[in-house]
């Protein structure tokens, strides 16, 4: 069972096995890191290291920009979930604050050597570290090797002659594109609780589930084809259905699952964005709401039907179009 840990400072010099580590933002899990994490493995399985994982509760880039807007693909509890589904046995989170920002490289590469138990360390080709980003995998990889510390550095990946990025990710995301969903790990999706609405859809037949999002990165405004997941009654898995999805202006974000009328307030549900579907109009009266609506319904059965999601189902349809080099379960 993973030991998880919000006192790096504290808690990392306690390990007391030979271990690898990796570190990283990890956002996303995309092909890039989970590249980095297979080494990781592979080496502490060649070598029965202990499996330890630095990352962050919060992106970096939120103390260096004026006008930061969150724009994690993932929230750190989705994150902390995948590295214990995976294996990782110590995870460490950290919190980017101006103490780390304004802690040397040197200072940083002292702290992780003060642990003799470290034995190897992986890390991506643009791993940077330290005050002003002043130290980079090349500095972290002389440093440790003159200190009997192997570090391996994973070269960047390239798919489709694009370079697989979280940046990258967030950009299709933003802009409505979930092609990007066969870099992931698990396809992108909104995770929140469902809060009282405005009950419009309701009035039509057309229910929708409301969640208000504070720590991911949102798609555009428009209306997407989706899949919705919710808590089973023994709270352990998840049922998944097809669904489709509004984003407004503001921000606000309903689902409507097909056929279906579910009680979910206050519960957690988890939006799987698959496609887009249009762009959304003003609308004119409720009738003109509810036609819409039907035409969406319609048009995106039909879409799911063309890429055989409706015959598989839509639990393994996720899987099928996700991007994934551990065979885990969702």
């Amino acid at each position: 069972m993973a030991v998880i840990s919000y006192n790096l400072l504290e808690d990392f010099p306690k390990i007391n096995h030979d271990f690898v580590l990796t570190i990283g933002n990890f956002d996303g899990l995309h092909l890039g890191h989970q590249t980095i994490l297979k080494k990781t493995f592979d080496i502490a399985f060649e070598k029965g290291y202990k499996k330890v994982l630095i990352t962050f509760s919060n992106k970096p880039a939120a103390l260096f920009e004026e006008n930061f807007l969150n724009t994690q693909i993932f929230p750190i509890t989705s994150k902390i979930e995948y590295f214990k589904r995976l294996g990782i046995d110590y995870i460490f989170v950290f919190e980017f604050n101006s103490n780390l920002k304004n802690l040397s490289a040197d200072d940083f590469l002292k702290f992780l050597s003060s642990n003799s138990h470290l034995k190897d360390v992986v890390v991506g080709q643009n791993f940077t570290f330290g005050k002003g980003k002043s130290g980079n995998s090349t500095l972290l990889k002389k440093y440790f090797e003159n200190n009997n510390v192997f570090v391996t550095i994973i070269p960047l990946l390239y798919k489709e002659g694009k370079l697989i990025s979280s940046t990258m990710i967030r950009q299709h995301i933003i802009s409505g594109d979930f092609l990007i969903n066969k870099y992931l790990f698990e396809p992108f999706y909104i995770k929140g609780l469902v809060e009282s609405g405005k009950h419009f859809g309701r009035l039509i037949e057309f229910p929708t589930a409301n969640i208000y999002i504070y720590e991911q990165i949102i798609p555009r405004p428009a209306v997407y084809a989706t899949i919705t997941a919710y808590k089973k009654d023994d709270l352990n898995s998840y049922n998944y259905d097809f669904s489709m999805t509004f984003i407004g202006t503001k921000g606000e974000i309903e689902t409507h699952i097909f056929d279906k009328n579910l009680d979910l307030y206050n519960k957690e549900i988890k939006v799987y964005f698959i496609s887009f579907i249009r762009d959304n109009i003003k609308l004119e009266s409720l009738a003109h709401l509810e036609n819409l609506l039907q035409n969406d319904k319609g048009n995106i059965i039909k879409f799911f039907k063309s890429i055989d999601a409706l015959e598989i189902g839509p639990e393994k349809f996720l899987k099928k179009i996700s991007g994934r080099i551990f065979d885990v379960q969702f």
